[in-house]
């Protein structure tokens, strides 16, 4: 996905608002608006290798079902890692293992 096909398909279910930062690598974020009233997902970042999607961080409600389950789950193509912080909100992160931006986080997730 591009980041325009994210920001087409992504229904986050609440209002928010978009920022797109051009670093070395597009990151396009979504975060909840503040007058909105504590939905489960608080922000959503996209982050892109040669315009295509290669990581997602979630800030979930601990009480929302997806921020539930394993700490980490690897699959041949995927990392899915999951924290839970003191503050009620569990950091979820989604990246593809062949993505030589994040080769250094996927190293660190994998390490026993």
């Amino acid at each position: 996905m591009t980041p325009n096909d994210v920001r087409d398909r992504f229904a986050p279910g609440a209002v928010g608002t978009w920022r797109l930062e051009m670093n070395a690598e597009p990151v396009l974020t979504w975060a909840v608006s503040s007058n909105v009233r504590a939905p489960s997902l608080r922000q959503a970042t996209f982050e892109f290798h040669e315009g295509l999607l290669v990581a997602t961080r979630l800030e979930l409600m601990s009480s929302d079902a997806d921020a539930h389950g394993p700490p980490l789950e690897v699959s041949p193509s995927a990392i899915l890692s999951r924290q839970a912080m003191p503050d009620g909100i569990t950091r979820v992160f989604l990246v593809a293992r062949d993505c030589p931006t994040h080769a250094e986080e996927v190293r660190r997730l994998l390490r026993p």
